[in-house]
């Protein structure tokens, strides 16, 4: 079975020694001409989103899968961390959303 194309597979790492760190790990299947570009981070209260834009690349001959990764400077309070994708839903994008409460240690 084939995962859907720009569906952010999210998973949150968190590390609870001085400097606490959330770290944000995803993959998600890109379809072939098109490959994912960085937009930006920003943090704001107990959320912190990370957006990606879906561009054309003609180079990728294939479907794909793409890997990204981005640590995250933390309060130790609880905080979620969404990965968006392009338009964050639909046929032109994905998102998910993931919670410091349920993150896993590293």
């Amino acid at each position: 079975m084939k995962m859907n194309y720009y569906k952010p597979y999210s998973y949150l790492y968190k590390r609870v020694v001085k400097p606490s760190k959330l770290k944000s790990c995803f993959v998600s299947w890109i379809p072939k001409s098109k490959t994912l570009d960085f937009v930006r981070l920003t943090t704001s209260n107990d959320k912190t989103t990370i957006i990606y834009s879906v561009v054309p690349d003609l180079n990728q001959l294939a479907d794909h899968m793409e890997e990204f990764e981005h640590e995250i400077d933390w309060n130790s309070n609880p905080h979620e961390v969404e990965n968006v994708i392009g338009s964050g839903s639909g046929v032109n994008g994905g998102s998910a959303t993931i919670n410091s409460n349920t993150a896993e240690l590293y």
